[in-house]
């Protein structure tokens, strides 16, 4: 995101489950992810009015979210990322996002860890 000062509503660690990655096996078994967002918008009139119409709904981003976890398979994070950051521009009131998507159980062979990619995408 820009230097310029902004506003900015963070959604951290939203937990969704769900089946993506590279390997049949993860294709088949639900697994945790961890989204972060990081949301820039213009916060002035809702700072004013104190009305939830002011404002970004998040409940309802976070909808759109869970169901894209639950009802969509991606081989790549990569992937997965753009398309949360897709679904956050689609609000008027989001002028750019940072998306953190880990995968909390990656694995190679017996090996689990955590992997993780961040985008920023702007209007």
């Amino acid at each position: 995101m820009s230097s310029q000062a902004y506003d900015c509503i963070l959604l951290k660690e939203l937990e969704f489950w769900g089946r993506h990655g590279a390997s049949s096996e993860e294709q088949e078994k639900p697994q945790p992810f961890l989204v972060t967002l990081w949301l820039q918008v213009d916060l002035k009139k809702p700072c004013q009015s104190d009305q939830l119409d002011d404002t970004l709904d998040y409940a309802l981003l976070y909808t759109e979210l869970k169901q894209l976890f639950e009802n969509k398979q991606h081989r790549l994070l990569e992937k997965l990322a753009q398309e949360v950051a897709d679904i956050a521009l689609k609000n008027i009131m989001v002028q750019a996002v940072t998306v953190r998507v880990v995968k909390l159980r990656a694995k190679v062979g017996d090996d689990l860890f955590c992997a993780a990619v961040e985008i920023n995408r702007k209007r």
